[in-house]
C-alpha cells in the first residue's frame, strides 16, 4: 500500500511539479503516525526536485526563486516550533483556507496575484512552516509563482529550486531535532525507485500538455489539496 502511496505521489509530481508531500502525508498517515509520515515523505521525495531541475536547467532563471528561499529560511525554524506544539488540525485548517482563497482568486481575476518580491517572500515563509511541519512547502510557493506568468516550463524550473532547497533546511531541521533514525531512512531508500517510476509516468503526461490544460492540472491539484486540509482541520471543531 505504501508503493501505491509513493508512486502516485511521483506521478503527481511529474505531472504537476509539486504535490508528493501532501498527498503522501495525508494518505501514509492512515498506516503511520503523523510525524513518521512526514519524515518519510520527505525523505523518500527529496531528490524529486533535483532531477525535475536537471531536466529543465536550460528553462531555470535562479533569481526568480530568491524572495522564496529567503522567506523560507525565515519559516523553517517556526515549522520546527509548530511541529512540536501545535494543535491538531491548525496547520490544515489554515493552509485549506489560503488554498481556497488562491484558487478563488485565480478563477476569479485570471490569475491577477500580486506576484511581488514583498508577497514572495510571505509565501516562502510560511512554505517554510509548512515545509518543516508538515511535509507541504509547496502550496504557497507555486500560488505565487503562477502568478507570475511566465513560460511554463520556468515556472516549474523555480519551483523545484525552491523545493530542493526546502528539502535540504528540513533534513537539517529533522536532523537536529532527532526526528530522522535508520529504520525510516531505509524505508525512504527502498520506496525511492517507486516514487522515480511515479515521476517518469508523470513527466510524459507534462511533455503532452499544453499551457491552458496546465494551468487547469495545477488549479485542480490546489483544489484538492484545499478540500483535503479543510476537512482534516474539522478536529478543530470537534
Amino acid at each position: 500500500m505504501l508503493a501505491l502511496i509513493y508512486l502516485l505521489g511521483g506521478l503527481v509530481v511529474g505531472t504537476c511539479g509539486f504535490g508528493a508531500g501532501l498527498l503522501c502525508v495525508s494518505l501514509a498517515s492512515f498506516l503511520l503516525p503523523v510525524q513518521s509520515a512526514v519524515v518519510l515523505t520527505g525523505l523518500a521525495t527529496s531528490w524529486l526536485p533535483f532531477a525535475l531541475l536537471w531536466t529543465l536547467r536550460r528553462h531555470a532563471v535562479w533569481t526568480d526563486s530568491l524572495p522564496l528561499l529567503v522567506g523560507f529560511v525565515v519559516g523553517a525554524p517556526l515549522g520546527l516550533l509548530v511541529m512540536k506544539v501545535a494543535q491538531p488540525g491548525l496547520l490544515q485548517g489554515v493552509l485549506g483556507v489560503g488554498l481556497a482563497a488562491a484558487i478563488g482568486v485565480e478563477l476569479g481575476l485570471g490569475g491577477r496575484l500580486p506576484a511581488t518580491r514583498g508577497t514572495g517572500l510571505l509565501a516562502g515563509g510560511f512554505g517554510g512552516i509548512l515545509g518543516v511541519a508538515a511535509s507541504a512547502g509547496g502550496p504557497p510557493a507555486v500560488v505565487w509563482i503562477e502568478a507570475g506568468r511566465q513560460e511554463r516550463r520556468r515556472r516549474v524550473a523555480t519551483l523545484q529550486v525552491y523545493m530542493g532547497f526546502a528539502a535540504l533546511l528540513q533534513f537539517a531541521s529533522w536532523g537536529n531535532a532527532g526526528y530522522v533514525d535508520r529504520a525510516t531512512a531505509t524505508a525512504a531508500l527502498g520506496l525511492a525507485p517507486v516514487v522515480g517510476l511515479g515521476l517518469w509516468l508523470g513527466k510524459q503526461v507534462f511533455n503532452r500538455m499544453d499551457e491552458a490544460a496546465f494551468r487547469k492540472a495545477v488549479v485542480a491539484v490546489l483544489a484538492v489539496m484545499a478540500v483535503k486540509n479543510l476537512w482534516a482541520a474539522r478536529v478543530l471543531f470537534a
